[in-house]
């Protein structure tokens, strides 16, 4: 090989280099960007159906209520009293402001409270952002709530 390669003029061992190195370049190319390309191209389709297929397995688990999701179309104040009613909450006075409620609970059991507070941050995203409560003179463990104010995120 290298005395044929020798054999040729010094303009034609260049012309046989580089028409070589284009080969090699090409031989490269083919064998080995292009199925890269295609192998990352087709891992971004797949990655993009499987983002979709979550989004769509979310929403479809929220409405059909499998998983806890927050509501936003239901305005606060309904959201507080219907949760009020199941927890036993007697609200002696609830003004709005905004997306801000602002309570006064009377008397009630401590646990009862903080299992209201729970319901409402985990099935509708509403928060106590702040409180002022003392203990009931009435009974032992229970609460009776000055200001609570609810905010939902």
């Amino acid at each position: 090989m290298k005395d044929w390669f020798m054999a040729h003029s010094r303009r034609e061992q260049h012309v046989l280099l580089f028409i070589s190195a284009l080969v090699i370049i090409t031989l490269v190319w083919f064998a080995l960007l292009t199925p890269l390309n295609n192998l990352t191209e087709k891992m971004r389709r797949n990655n993009q159906q499987v983002q979709q297929s979550l989004t769509w397995m979310k929403q479809e688990s929220i409405k059909r209520g499998v998983l806890p999701g927050i509501n936003r179309a239901q305005p606060i104040d309904v959201i507080i009293n219907a949760s009020a009613k199941k927890y036993g909450v007697n609200i002696q006075n609830l003004s709005l402001e905004d997306h801000v409620a602002r309570v006064s609970v009377s008397d009630m059991a401590l646990s009862d409270f903080l299992n209201w507070l729970l319901f409402l941050k985990g099935t509708w995203g509403i928060t106590a952002n702040q409180l002022e409560f003392s203990s009931s003179a009435n009974q032992e463990g229970y609460i009776q709530i000055t200001a609570l104010m609810l905010i939902r995120k």
